[in-house]
């Protein structure tokens, strides 16, 4: 494995950093360069400098990873995005094709056809979300209706962890889940190595079912599994860090 490769883990809606707090450590013993970026808007993360919460967009995010990217002076840097930010690593994958070695998917949304979050959802879900979105706080953020029902939707259950994770939920720029990537992006990034990994323990709460079934059998990704809820990456950190470090190994030996 080459220890200059850098790996960016990129968190979903409603969290922030912190959502890798025990799966970082595991990968840095790998000898990788770990970034866990906050998204403006979301976690403790302030919006870029003059933005405020209700101008931050899908758009903020990917250039805020770029930043990060060109910042750091990462010439190969594998993207790992969870859920929401299945968008966005592949708009950061666009800009910077020379530099993503590799596009991991988290049981995350997959922009087959473009579109946006909202775009990836059943239409009653989209439903309730938009109703949720046209009740939201002034400030432009998207808050979780009930966010304990949420966790538990992801696979977590009472306890320490899931009294941790409550408290560090926040909220969702409104704009970044329904701005939407052109119809054609997944051609634009065509030739970086890409791999779905499906949390599969959903006990009847699917998130993102189409990206996982347009996955599944594509030659254009490598797809695999773990028996975990959405939130894998703290109910199974180790085994969510050793399907990343495995992949970034694949990667560094070629596609």
């Amino acid at each position: 494995m080459k220890r200059d490769l850098g790996v960016i883990l990129v968190h979903g809606a409603f969290m922030g950093e912190w959502v890798w707090e025990f799966v970082r450590p595991a990968l840095l013993n790998y000898g990788l360069r770990v970034y866990t970026p906050t998204l403006s808007a979301a976690g403790k993360g302030g919006a870029m400098p003059g933005i405020g919460s209700s101008q931050v967009d899908l758009g903020t995010h990917i250039l805020e990873v770029t930043r990060l990217i060109e910042s750091m002076a990462l010439d190969q840097v594998v993207l790992v995005g969870h859920s929401y930010a299945g968008l966005v690593i592949t708009g950061v994958a666009e800009r910077l094709l020379k530099r993503v070695t590799g596009l991991v998917y988290l049981d995350a949304v997959v922009p087959f056809f473009g579109g946006s979050l909202i775009d990836s959802f059943d239409p009653l879900r989209r439903h309730d979300v938009l109703r949720t979105l046209a009740d939201s706080v002034a400030d432009g953020r998207w808050f979780p209706d009930d966010p304990q029902k949420m966790l538990r939707n992801f696979g977590m259950h009472s306890g320490p962890l899931f009294d941790w994770a409550l408290e560090r939920l926040s909220g969702q720029a409104i704009k970044s889940v329904v701005e939407k990537l052109p119809s054609d992006i997944m051609k634009s990034v065509s030739d970086i190595p890409k791999y779905y990994v499906y949390f599969s323990d959903k006990k009847g709460y699917e998130t993102f079912h189409q990206s996982e079934m347009l996955t599944k059998n594509n030659s254009s990704f490598i797809y695999s599994e773990i028996f975990a809820g959405h939130c894998a990456q703290l109910t199974h950190p180790y085994d969510v860090a050793v399907r990343i470090a495995g992949i970034t190994a694949h990667v560094s030996v070629g596609w």
